[in-house]
């Protein structure tokens, strides 16, 4: 099995409207171990955090992005 077949994308909605609230949760996402990518996309009407990992949970990311003041909502596939 390669590595892309265990890896999955999490979708979350999230209340981070600009680039420098993304900045606020940037080391937060970039030290946790687990997140191997992830990105926002501002342009979205839910302000989506999409996250590739091979091992986490969404309802760790959702904890760290809470940690960080915000809100965090997995969306459905």
């Amino acid at each position: 099995m390669t590595d892309t077949q265990t890896q999955q994308i999490l979708v979350f909605k999230t209340n981070i409207l600009s680039q420098q609230q993304e900045r606020n949760v940037r080391a937060l996402l970039d030290k946790a171990a687990g997140i191997l990518k992830w990105n926002f996309d501002h342009y979205d009407c839910d302000h989506v955090l999409r996250v590739v990992t091979d091992s986490l949970y969404p309802e760790y990311i959702q904890e760290i992005i809470r940690q960080a003041g915000f809100d965090c909502t997995e969306l459905p596939d």
